[in-house]
């Protein structure tokens, strides 16, 4: 079976971003990296917990569907390793991934993973960290200037 080191990150769907993230700062989990849909408009904002685990804050809006965005939980993340035998490891336990996974394909923030949804329909996505994982490289950055960064949402390329 396949084993995880640890959760990855919990992401919720926040009614008011800048009340959520002012609640988790004054829990002790700091902002330390944002992403913007466009300049002044938040996409996603990561508090730290560790090093390894963070908490991802999706503000909802007005335009989203009814169901797709709500406040509350978004999904869980479980860490992996070695994501191809991860995929192999479920399949052969009965769980597939939610869509074809596809092993040459990169994220956004330059991990892999894919999302399997358990009987109550919680979604659970499993990740494998890139080397250049944005995540990792913030974490860096928040140490030394203990201030989150601001990027905006990067593209994928078109599939080929």
């Amino acid at each position: 079976m396949a084993k995880f080191g640890t959760i990855g990150h919990i992401a919720l769907y926040v009614k008011d971003l800048a009340r959520a993230v002012e609640f988790y700062e004054r829990l002790g989990l700091r902002e330390f990296l944002r992403l913007d849909q466009e300049p002044g408009v938040p996409w996603i904002a990561y508090l730290r917990v560790t090093d390894d685990l963070y908490i991802e804050l999706f503000p909802t809006g007005e335009d989203r569907p009814v169901g797709k965005a709500r406040a509350g939980l978004n999904h869980l993340c479980l860490l992996t390793e070695n994501i191809e035998r991860t995929v192999s490891e479920l399949a052969a336990a009965g769980i597939s991934p939610d869509a074809r996974f596809d092993p040459a394909r990169i994220g956004v923030d330059n991990n892999r993973g894919f999302f399997v949804t358990d009987p109550d329909d919680n979604r659970i996505e499993i990740m494998e960290m890139g080397r250049n994982a944005i995540q990792s490289e913030a974490i860096e950055r928040f140490r030394s200037a203990k201030v989150p960064q601001i990027l905006l949402k990067p593209r994928l390329a078109p599939a080929s």
